[in-house]
């Protein structure tokens, strides 16, 4: 499973970039804003399976 996982990282970390960008670009409540889109990631990788 350490390899499999470990597949895995290169998307999520990319995919965290992005989120990461996503909330530098907006005002407002960030916190909020961060959790949202995490969560979005979370539930389309268990979607995927990974």
């Amino acid at each position: 499973m350490g390899s499999r996982l470990q597949a895995c990282l290169p998307s999520v970390y990319h995919k965290q970039g992005y989120v990461a960008g996503l909330v530098n670009s907006l005002n407002g409540t960030r916190a909020l804003t961060t959790k949202a889109l995490t969560e979005n990631i979370v539930a389309s990788f268990a979607i995927e399976g990974e």
